[in-house]
């Protein structure tokens, strides 16, 4: 950090002042890398999510498809006095 106090001297305040905004600057770039980082991860967040949707639905439909199988044998036997 710079020396002295500020508006002390012919390098005071704006010694301090540079200092400062060159602060400002590398957080502001800080910032936006977080930001882009961010959206990285919504992006991938949302792509995870289209994904579990998709495995959920045929999960799904596989498990219907299943008890439907096993309840049209089911019948057929009660129907045909055990099978």
């Amino acid at each position: 950090m710079p020396g002295g106090e500020a508006g002390a001297g012919p390098n005071g305040w704006n010694e301090w002042g540079n200092h400062v905004l060159l602060e400002l600057k590398n957080l502001n770039g800080r910032l936006s890398k977080i930001e882009e980082s961010q959206i990285k991860l919504l992006l991938q967040v949302e792509g995870l999510k289209v994904r579990a949707s998709i495995f959920g639905a045929i999960g799904g439909a596989g498990t219907l498809l299943v008890l439907q199988v096993i309840g049209k044998y089911l019948v057929a036997s009660l129907v045909t006095g055990g099978g």
